[in-house]
């Protein structure tokens, strides 16, 4: 499992590369925005984001909130394509990773509407324009979280198992704390709680266990 594969995407020069646009991207972002790394880390221990908060710091009509989402999802596709290839499953090539970053991408879009025409639904936002940018925000935080884990698992092979066990873990943990932020928003709006579990059941989590079941019925037939 610890081994190097010639087929690794992983070891080529282009991860080397793709780390240091990553990298050039965040020192772009301090120095146009030094506020947002702040404002970033201020979100992820509050529990509800104050109005302020989104309009000025988590707006992805700002560039610099486009561009920290955008890295962090560059970000979340290299891990889950090492994850890939670690698990003997990567059957994309060597573009994959691209397909991967294509379809992250298209969740999120798809999540977002389907949250914004929720709360148009029930005819007032009830807590959608701010789990919009709790999403946004923990995915944010959830991309920079693994680059650690990508360096290590890149570079240091023999340590490539316990990373993707890491990284799983440390993706999951924030995917369950974006759930119980999304509870406590909607009981706060007034919402009543079998609707947003509803929600999550319908729209996150089933989804979730689906897409994991059908990736392990193909890397395990």
């Amino acid at each position: 499992m610890g081994t190097l594969r010639a087929e690794d995407f992983l070891r080529s020069d282009g991860i080397t590369l793709l780390l240091v646009l990553v990298l050039a991207g965040a020192a772009w972002l301090s120095s146009s925005a030094p506020r947002k790394w702040r404002a970033i880390l201020k979100g992820l221990f509050r529990m509800r984001l104050s109005p302020q908060m989104m309009r000025e710091d988590l707006d992805l009509r700002q560039r610099s909130s486009l561009a920290a989402f955008f890295l962090s999802t560059v970000l979340i596709a290299v891990f889950f394509r090492q994850a890939m290839v670690e698990q003997g499953s990567d059957r994309m090539g060597p573009w994959g990773f691209l397909g991967l970053l294509g379809l992250l991408l298209l969740v999120v879009l798809v999540h977002v509407l389907l949250i914004k025409g929720l709360g148009a639904f029930f005819k007032g936002d009830g807590g959608a324009t701010e789990y919009v940018s709790t999403l946004l925000l923990l995915l944010t935080v959830n991309g920079w979280t693994l680059f650690p884990v990508i360096v290590l698992a890149t570079y240091l092979p023999g340590l490539r198992t316990e990373m993707m066990v890491l990284g799983m873990v440390l993706t999951m943990a924030l995917l369950v704390f974006r759930w119980f932020r999304a509870l406590w928003v909607g009981r706060d709006e007034g919402l009543q709680f079998r609707f947003i579990l509803l929600y999550l059941c319908a729209a996150e989590i089933g989804p979730i266990l689906i897409a994991i079941q059908a990736y392990w019925s193909t890397a395990h037939p």
